[in-house]
């Protein structure tokens, strides 16, 4: 969009568009100030601009059938992406990164049959996998087809794992400590890999020894080096690079000029023994001597088993294709003509087949070619009609339109407000002037010395603000509630400030928050204070009446966690609670107050995936551990462990089995107390004792309610222990509804087939699940079940949920109830 208007209407009016926004607060009018069209009219133009500059080129181009062969097919297996193929050495199998679980995976499928072999790795689940690179792959064959190597972020580094094809078995190389790792290959000897790694100052070619496990650099300068691939003969790597014509090896003399100019990715070779570079491509357009030489990216060397030459991929006709070039020619030439484009190619050891990843109806899918070198194309690709734009400077000045429209910047403010957009990705290639010298737009002043190096600076904490916003929301304890979030932190993100407030008449009435979070090291810590109060009326022994109440809760809290890895973690947390209560109904109850010190540890695993309304796959689960001593009378003291346990199952692509687990156990002079039954924000809701089971001040900071247990009340058990587990199966319902009355879009509506069952008791020797009838037929007694179905829509801003259920005791199903409830599942 931006581009078309720089060409239609002139460089200038990008900066007009921007700053009318800017002054009308509104992106309809800015564009209608700037341009004399609203949004709706400025799309269509442009539509039919790039209808009439760019169908054309559709015709002139090779569609993916015409010359590969697809393995799998996103649209399927409802996946989005296949990418980083690598192909066996004799061509039989291919290993390649796909989300078709949700995750990121690595499956191994076969290029004869088409079906999957294996998945070799369930990334984003474990420690080893935290992270799989899926747009700079380290995937690579060993020249046996036995092994494979992936690289994988682990922890505070990337890490190498050699995977058996066969087995599964994985064995983690040691002694890398490398910060990033997107590229792999094995020499032909099977005894090393070239490694494409970067640190914090540099990327570079590195040699990893399989037997030794010694670590060498081998380009060791601040140029990017990627995407490594050895020779036949063992003596040569093939690698892409920045460094364009700066062939430098370490110990030279070198500023950071060498490289700032941006230049292309080109293909270089290094010798083994020697360290000597040697430039294979040339990235350039000709007569373009005032701008930077740039023809496109030349990368993915795959050199051919003879050594004659090699395959790659580059973009020099504005489409990514694959070339072969004669090394004895110097020659390279056109293999394929890709409308959609070639990506991440992998070759064969006998060079009879490329496997390869490209878009595919709006999806990457993997393909395969066959026996490449017999697709050669006569004469250079025509170049696609935006990189024609570099050629013909006449061309793009007619087709632009600089008048100016009524009501322009200029003359509603009486000076200039144009901005400077050369550095965007709208700024015209093609409209430097002759003279102007060739230096990189970002060497300012006072950003590099002398040296032409980089001027560093110390970090400066600032605050900004990230969230200024209020808000209301539906507690089923307390009713509606509104509050306000003032959220600021530095560039960085490692400080945060957090202010909650949620005013009401007096400070003592009022809920508000302010806390502080470091997240600069490995160890998290955070700081707050907080005051809540609420309104409960609570029945009176004395007078016979429900009387209302207000519960004050003033909290000073310290927090730490230490995540050991993406998924798992340690949380303490060490409070101190005053609580109190004033009767607002009966001024001669004297009310009540406690204190509280509470310390808390929780082990708590993570690697869930999240879907529209609730986990749809991965395991969660915490363990925690509370201890509140009784340090003085006015104190209250008990402990408390539990556990919550949830997995995720998919089945059939789109439903999730999700399973959950859970109890806890209180002890001490005042022990912690669960009520069991009903579900969270529950809006017709009801009791199973009239009221909210609040007997003390202490109950008002630390009674748990226990959810959900569908077919019951409120409260309908109440005591110091628990237990709960719930069975759901979860499924769409409808994808797409328009009520004729109303025509809201209803969409993503999904039902759940559920089974509760838990209790809360105090004594488990007097806790007795099962009982006999009046007829000696065995019912449950203390032990609660309930099962039933419901719906799950979303609308406006809120979940909406509804659910039927009904009680069993195994006689049968009893006493039927309806749930409307707001918020996701478990």
């Amino acid at each position: 969009m931006w581009h078309y208007i720089d060409e239609r209407y002139g460089h200038d009016k990008v900066g007009e568009v921007v700053n009318a926004v800017l002054a009308t607060h509104s992106v309809n009018k800015g564009f209608e100030r700037a341009i004399g069209l609203d949004v709706d009219e400025l799309s269509d133009a442009w539509q039919k601009y790039n209808r009439k500059e760019y169908f054309p080129e559709v015709g002139e181009r090779q569609s993916l059938a015409s010359f590969a062969q697809r393995v799998t097919d996103h649209r399927k297996d409802e996946s989005d992406y296949n990418t980083s193929p690598v192909i066996s050495p004799n061509g039989d199998k291919i290993a390649y990164i796909t989300d078709r679980t949700g995750y990121f995976d690595v499956v191994l499928v076969s290029t004869v049959t088409g079906e999957t072999i294996r998945t070799l790795v369930k990334g984003s689940r474990s420690a080893n996998f935290e992270e799989l690179h899926l747009l700079t792959p380290g995937i690579a064959w060993s020249p046996d087809g036995k092994e494979l190597a992936v690289a994988s972020k682990t922890g505070e580094y990337d890490d190498i794992f050699l995977i058996n094809a066969a087995t599964g078995v994985t064995k983690e190389l040691p002694g890398l400590n490398l910060d990033g790792i997107d590229g792999i290959d094995f020499s032909p000897d099977g005894n090393e890999l070239a490694i494409s790694a970067y640190k914090p100052l540099e990327s570079d070619i590195y040699i990893y020894n399989l037997k030794t496990h010694e670590l060498h650099n081998l380009t060791n300068d601040i140029f990017t080096d990627q995407q490594p691939h050895w020779s036949p003969d063992g003596k040569t790597i093939y690698f892409a690079s920045d460094r364009g014509d700066s062939l430098y090896q370490k110990g030279n003399p070198l500023t950071l000029a060498h490289w700032a100019a941006g230049n292309p990715l080109d293909i270089f070779s290094i010798d083994v023994a020697t360290g000597k570079i040697q430039r294979i491509t040339h990235s350039n357009f000709p007569n373009r001597s005032n701008t930077v030489a740039h023809g496109g990216d030349n990368t993915y060397p795959l050199p051919m088993s003879n050594g004659r030459g090699m395959i790659f991929e580059s973009s020099r006709n504005g489409i990514d294709n694959l070339y072969y070039k004669d090394f004895a020619t110097g020659e390279a030439v056109p293999l394929t003509n890709s409308l959609y484009g070639i990506n991440e190619p992998s070759i064969s050891r006998n060079g009879e087949k490329i496997a390869f990843t490209s878009l595919n109806y709006g999806g990457y899918d993997i393909f395969t070619m066959n026996l490449p070198l017999s697709h050669e194309l006569k004469g250079p690709l025509a170049p696609t009609k935006y990189v024609s734009q570099f050629f013909s400077r006449e061309a793009i000045t007619a087709t632009r339109d600089t008048s100016s429209v009524s009501g322009s910047l200029a003359s509603l403010y009486g000076v200039s407000l144009t901005s400077n957009f050369d550095r965007m990705v709208f700024s015209s290639y093609t409209d430097n002037e002759t003279t102007k010298p060739k230096v990189s737009p970002f060497l300012l002043k006072g950003e590099v010395d002398s040296s032409g190096n980089f001027t560093p600076f110390p970090y400066k904490i600032d605050f900004s603000p990230d969230i200024i916003t209020g808000g209301a929301g539906y507690n089923t304890l307390y009713g509606f509630q509104g509050a306000t979030e003032l959220a600021f932190s530095d560039m960085l993100g490692n400080n945060e400030i957090d202010l909650y407030t949620d005013f009401q008449i007096d400070l003592q009435n009022s809920d508000y928050a302010l806390s502080y979070t470091n997240l600069a090291s490995r160890v998290n810590f955070g700081v707050g204070l907080i005051h809540t109060a609420n309104f409960l009326y609570l029945y009176d022994n004395t007078t016979g009446y429900y009387e209302l109440n207000r519960f004050q809760a003033l909290i000073g809290q310290l927090s730490f966690s230490r995540p050991f890895d993406r998924f798992r973690r340690v949380d303490f947390d060490l409070s101190y609670l005053g609580i109190s209560r004033q009767n607002i109904d009966n001024p001669s109850d004297p009310g009540a107050s406690t204190n509280a010190i509470m310390g808390s540890i929780s082990y708590v695993k993570d690697n869930s995936l999240e879907g529209y309304f609730a986990p749809v796959n991965g395991t969660r689960y915490s363990i925690t551990l509370t201890m509140v001593p009784q340090i003085s009378s006015s104190f209250l003291g008990f402990e408390t462990a539990g556990f919550d346990y949830r997995t995720y199952l998919p089945f059939f692509d789109v439903n999730t089995f999700a399973v959950r687990l859970a109890g806890a156990a209180s002890t001490g002079p005042d022990p912690q107390k669960f009520f069991i039954g009903g579900v969270s924000n529950w809006i017709n809701r009801s009791y199973n004792t009239q009221l909210i089971p609040i007997n003390s001040v202490g109950d008002y900071a630390f009674l748990t309610p226990v959810f959900p247990l569908r077919g019951y009340d409120y409260d309908t058990q109440l005591g110091t222990k628990y237990f709960l587990a719930n069975l759901e199966i979860r499924f769409p319902l409808i994808r797409y509804f328009v009520p004729g009355l109303i025509p809201i879009l209803l969409s993503n509506i999904e039902g759940v087939i559920f089974t509760d069952a838990g209790s809360a008791f105090d004594s488990p020797s007097a806790y007795k699940p099962f009982g006999k009838d009046a007829s000696g037929n065995l019912v449950t007694q203390d032990l609660l079940v309930g099962s039933g179905f419901g719906a799950r829509v979303p609308f406006l801003y809120f979940v909406l949920r509804f659910d039927y259920a009904w009680q069993y005791d195994i006689e049968g199903f009893h006493n039927p109830s309806f749930y409307f409830s707001l918020g996701g599942d478990f």
